[in-house]
């Protein structure tokens, strides 16, 4: 030890920099993500009579969310129903379409979707 340490402690702390070094995805992580799907899927609920249109990766998880009141705009219309969905290969192509069904075009659509459907059963 150097002779002006004398067992002093220093109570400035100097951060050491981290090297920053990319870490590359494992291919496993890769095929993962790359079979990941993502949906748009649409809820009802009869207690207010509307839909509500959503994207996620996991339809289930997001039901579960909507009907256990963790979104403020859902919570007053629990219980949830799942009326429709579509699955999409990226984020980006499920966000897209969200956005469109949530149009006036896009509304009139789900509207016949939704009654084609019903009237099948």
């Amino acid at each position: 030890m150097p002779e002006w340490f004398n067992g002093a402690v220093s109570k400035t702390v100097v951060p050491l920099a981290e090297p920053r070094v990319r870490i590359s995805p494992s291919p496993h992580a890769y095929i993962i993500y790359k079979n990941l799907m993502f949906y748009v899927y649409v809820l009802f609920s009869q207690r207010l009579n509307k839909r509500y249109v959503g994207s996620s990766h996991t339809v289930h998880d997001s039901m579960k969310e909507h009907n256990t009141g963790k979104s403020k705009f859902t919570k007053a219309g629990i219980p949830w129903k799942l009326i429709y969905w579509e699955s999409f290969q990226s984020n980006q192509e499920a966000r897209q379409r969200e956005v469109f069904l949530k149009s006036g075009v896009g509304r009139k659509l789900l509207d016949k979707i939704v009654k084609k459907s019903t009237l099948e059963f």
